[in-house]
């Protein structure tokens, strides 16, 4: 995210295109294309401070029209990449707060084998309970499951801001995302005998 204050409205517009075209560029630089970089929030106010007037009374006062550009780039987990993209932020012309976020790379697979534990878990636990009862699972009568949004990400840093880094030493990260957890919840109905 790149963000600013300037006193002129159009001013706001023009630094914030030309913030988000720098970390573009920034990003060319180590190999990305320059529609790698996508638009994900923008907005220009107006900003206001407080200030005490003669009488120390509180007066709010335009300051200025402040800009926010967010912008998100995606690629697989590569130490030797996010290292690269970690120096171009900090090295770069403009100084961005930006955030760490790993995704789940094929979160369809993961959703599936997620519901078919989650089906051999009902089918264990309706086995004991029967049992238990003194009945006999016969014809399955429906399957549900909850269709709710399952988290597939872990965000290890949601904000670094690397204003006055020190240009003399680059930085090799590795990083290793924990694992994410996913539940799902599935209801089988039998017929019981």
């Amino acid at each position: 995210r790149v963000a600013g204050v300037c006193p002129e409205y159009s001013k706001a517009l023009e630094r914030s295109t030309q913030d988000a075209e720098a970390l573009r560029a920034a990003f060319g630089a180590i190999g990305f294309q320059k529609t790698d970089l996508k638009t994900t929030g923008f907005g220009v106010r107006a900003q206001y401070e407080s200030h005490r007037d003669e009488n120390g009374d509180y007066r709010q006062l335009f300051a200025g029209y402040a800009y926010t550009h967010c912008l998100k780039v995606e690629f697989e987990n590569d130490d030797a990449v996010l290292s690269k993209a970690l120096n171009a932020l900090a090295y770069g012309q403009v100084k961005a707060r930006f955030g760490i976020t790993f995704f789940v790379s094929d979160p369809e697979s993961l959703r599936n084998r997620l519901l078919g534990k989650a089906v051999c878990d009902a089918v264990a636990k309706a086995g004991a309970l029967a049992k238990a009862a003194g009945v006999s699972l016969e014809a399955i009568q429906s399957i549900d499951y909850s269709w709710g949004e399952i988290e597939l990400a872990v965000t290890p840093s949601e904000s670094i801001d690397y204003a006055g880094a020190d240009a003399d030493a680059p930085c090799e990260l590795a990083i290793e995302p924990e694992d994410i957890e996913a539940e799902d919840t599935v209801t089988v109905v039998w017929e019981i005998e």
